[in-house]
């Protein structure tokens, strides 16, 4: 079972209350499914259903168009860029194999390589700084 962040468990709540009105609305007409994401009648939502929302969502926030699947890669190259470890990574994706992840998520460790050597480059330039600021 994955942690779920606070403001995602409050937009899960919001989201349940809304489907508790929609219950209560179309009374009979209601399948409750105990789903997560279904359409207002409770039933699941189809794959195109998914596409058409998030192409909505995404035209509404003015971002460029994605497929559904890409939120997958996004929400793992945001992890790894973000320095979480691999094996977490792959536990989110459902990876059996840590290098599964790994060998899709390759070119995310050429950027990850890059970052360390920015952030080694930094450390180097602050201890020269010191070291002539102490000679003065």
């Amino acid at each position: 079972m994955l942690p779920i962040p606070p403001d995602l468990t409050q937009a899960l709540r919001e989201l349940r209350a809304r489907y508790e009105s929609e219950k209560e609305f179309h009374g009979k007409l209601y399948s409750d499914h105990g789903l997560v994401f279904c359409t207002l009648h409770g039933n699941p939502i189809s794959r195109s259903d998914a596409d058409h929302y998030l192409a909505r969502v995404l035209e509404v926030a003015k971002v460029p168009r994605v497929r559904f699947h890409d939120l997958r890669h996004s929400h793992a190259t945001w992890l790894l860029m973000s320095s979480v470890d691999f094996r977490t990574v792959s536990s989110h994706l459902g990876h059996a194999q840590t290098s599964t992840t790994m060998d899709i998520y390759a070119h995310v460790i050429s950027a990850m390589q890059d970052k360390a050597s920015q952030a080694i480059n930094s450390v180097i330039t602050a201890a020269k700084r010191s070291k002539r600021e102490s000679q003065h």
